[in-house]
């Protein structure tokens, strides 16, 4: 809805902004008409979801305006149509991102599971017997049990496990190929992506607007007429 374009909008203003991305020339708006000013003050970006609405996939090529029938120009026809495809690619790359962080924290989250999930995941299961299970309960006492001489040993071993299985964690987002498979997007695409989006979207709006313009004024000579 609406609302949610509004959101999403926004928050793409922002992330352009956390990212420093460069802002197409906006001073095509001093020739706007004074409410066309209103709703486009300066040159920040502005982005308004009733355009993003009027070009969407099903975009219209036509307005009524006091009850007259307005066709919209070729050339801002054109205009939508690229600004859908930069947004195309700019939610294409944030889907990606979105899918390579969460495969990662997915994984790195099971990572600790690693050795029985694999056993599993093969279709081979652990014959855990009674010696086994014995010999675990006795490993456990040990380490229990040991001298506090060895508390300094024993905390080089822990943090070596540690490091292992950071390291085996690793391993595992790139073996397992769900996160080589989502390739995560470079900072660099997304700052040209954006940047692409902001230049269709400026270019888009000089011609809407303008063309709305024409289109009002010539509404307004058929009223008098």
């Amino acid at each position: 809805g609406h609302g949610s374009c509004s959101i999403f909008l926004g928050a793409l203003e922002a992330m352009a902004d956390t990212l420093n991305t460069e802002i197409a020339p906006r001073s095509y708006r001093s020739k706007f008409s004074v409410n066309y000013r209103a709703l486009f003050p300066g040159n920040a970006r502005h982005y308004r979801a009733d355009i993003l609405e009027e070009f969407s996939a099903d975009q219209r090529s036509s307005i009524w305006v006091n009850g007259e029938f307005f066709q919209l120009s070729d050339e801002v026809l054109a205009c939508g149509k690229r600004l859908q495809s930069a947004l195309g690619t700019v939610t294409r790359l944030l889907e990606k991102w979105q899918l390579h962080s969460v495969a990662r924290r997915s994984l790195l989250d099971i990572g600790g599971n690693t050795n029985s999930n694999s056993l599993s995941n093969s279709g081979f299961e652990a014959n855990n017997n009674d010696d086994n299970r014995d010999k675990a309960s006795s490993n456990k006492i040990k380490d229990r049990t040991g001298n506090s001489t060895n508390n300094s040993s024993n905390n080089n071993t822990g943090n070596s496990k540690s490091h292992g299985n950071a390291s085996n964690n690793e391993s595992i987002l790139h073996s397992s190929g769900l996160v080589t498979s989502i390739r995560c997007p470079a900072r660099n695409e997304l700052i040209d992506a954006l940047e692409e989006f902001d230049r269709s979207w400026a270019q888009l709006e000089e011609r809407y607007i303008m063309n709305l313009i024409a289109i009002e004024d010539r509404a307004r000579l058929l009223i008098l007429e």
